[in-house]
């Protein structure tokens, strides 16, 4: 999964609970950077790919996964 804004990317696996947000005023949301939480933070694509907003993403022939994304308010690659 990834979105707006800076693109981050999640990972998400469909046969464990989802534990974003799930928690009490004891017990604590795990953060999403959390290797338990689930969907799972990895991080920002526009460190990398310089996009401020993702649209998609399709696994390759090569099984590698690409996006595409656009910038938005930049005229170039961030400095």
């Amino acid at each position: 999964m990834s979105g707006y804004p800076g693109s981050p990317l999640y990972v998400f696996d469909p046969a464990k609970p989802w534990t974003v947000g799930v928690g009490d005023p004891i017990r604590k949301p795990l953060p999403d950077t959390d290797e338990r939480s689930n969907p799972r933070m990895l991080g920002y694509l526009n460190k990398w790919a310089g996009t401020h907003k993702m649209y998609g993403a399709a696994v390759g022939a090569d099984g590698k996964v690409y996006f595409g994304g656009t910038w938005i308010r930049l005229r170039g690659p961030p400095a």
